[in-house]
Order: C-alpha cells, then sequence, then structure tokens
C-alpha cells in the first residue's frame, strides 16, 4: 500500500535511523575486543554523524522549496526499514547483538544487513527526487556501498 510522504518526512526518518546507527556503532566500538572491528565501528558512527548533517542540510533546504510536495512511498519498505533500523534505539537489543559471545561475522553481517536496508530506503526516496536532491542522495548511497564493501573487508580479516 502506498502512502503520501513529504521530502521532508522522509528525510526525519532517515536522519532518526542516521543517529540511530551511530549510537549503536559507538556501542559495538565500545563492546568488541577486536581492534580491527573497534576502528571499523568508530569509523562508522563518525560517518553516520556526517550522513546526518547531510541530511539535516538537504531537509532545510527541502524546506524552504518544496515543504508542500508530497510523494508515493512504498510503505511497506518504510515500515520494514524503521523495523530494522529500531533494533537500535533498544539498548538491551542492541547489546544482545553486540555482546562477547556472539561472533565477530554475526556482527558484521548485522551491520551489512542495516546497510542494505538503508540502500532500499534510499533507493526507493530517490526515485521521487528533484536533480539535487537525487544528487545528495546518490552521494550518501555511494558512501552506504563502500561502507558494505568495508564489511566485506574485515569480514575476511576476522
Amino acid at each position: 500500500m502506498a502512502g503520501k510522504f513529504t521530502i521532508s518526512e522522509v528525510l526525519e526518518v532517515t536522519m532518526e535511523m542516521e543517529k540511530e546507527s551511530e549510537s549503536f556503532f559507538k556501542l559495538g566500538a565500545k563492546s568488541t575486543a577486536n581492534p580491527e572491528m573497534k576502528k571499523v565501528f568508530n569509523f562508522l558512527a563518525n560517518e553516520s554523524r556526517r550522513q546526518y548533517t547531510y541530511y539535516q542540510l538537504f531537509k532545510d533546504t527541502a524546506e524552504q522549496n518544496m515543504s508542500k510536495k508530497k510523494f508515493a512511498g512504498d510503505s511497506d519498505l518504510y515500515l520494514k526499514t524503521l523495523a530494522e533500523e529500531s533494533v537500535m534505539t533498544d539498548d538491551k537489543k542492541a547489546k544482545f547483538i553486540i555482546k562477547k559471545d556472539k561472533q565477530d561475522e554475526d556482527i558484521i553481517d548485522f551491520v551489512r544487513d542495516i546497510k542494505k536496508s538503508m540502500l532500499e530506503f534510499l533507493d526507493q526516496i530517490k526515485k521521487e527526487l528533484d536533480t539535487s536532491g537525487k544528487e545528495v542522495v546518490e552521494k550518501i548511497i555511494t558512501e552506504e556501498k563502500n561502507h558494505i564493501k568495508l564489511m566485506d573487508k574485515l569480514e575476511k580479516s576476522v
């Protein structure tokens, strides 16, 4: 079922996901004994913070230029992404995912799945944006793909 969302609303959700991601990655950095994973988690936390800033800037521009424009979003994809990302808001769930008896590979797979869900969400909203909006989202899609490659590389080293 398709819903109607403003670009500002979509960006607000995306910003929240980035904030949750940053918290999750910080917790991961504190929880892992593996120095390489700690380094990657810290990097991803910083990336989430930076991407949050990108979305905020774009949201501010969108609100000025097209605050009333709505587009048909895929509600199922929207809700799926929110559900998958919301695990990071519950500290107990995040600690369970990262706890010490979990294998590094399991944590890497989980992070990779989060990034893939974010890509699906970004691909969906990109279709509905104007050229400048698509450029911003495309840049972040590229960064998310690089994060997946980083997870692939990290997995080979653990």
